[in-house]
């Protein structure tokens, strides 16, 4: 859902008396999002006319009411300790 009045949309029709909704957004790097089309082209899944409709849209995601999270994210790593 890259549009906020289609996320208004899904909630007016959802009850949501007593629920506090917290709205995420996962967003690819355009780097990420490219890698993950390749190989659904490579296979025919994917077309890169999808790719670039994927592409055009992710400035849309900036723009909704919600808590982003911007991939890939790096990690850090600490040694397993007992």
């Amino acid at each position: 859902m890259d549009e906020q009045k289609i996320v208004a949309r899904v909630l007016n029709g959802i009850a949501l008396e007593n629920i506090d909704v917290q709205h995420f957004s996962l967003i690819a790097s355009s780097e990420k999002l490219q890698e993950n089309f390749e190989g659904d082209i490579t296979t025919g899944k994917r077309t890169l006319s999808d790719l670039q409709r994927s592409l055009n849209r992710l400035p849309n995601y900036t723009e909704l009411r919600s808590r982003k999270l911007i991939f890939p994210i790096t990690l850090l790593r600490r040694p397993f300790q007992k």
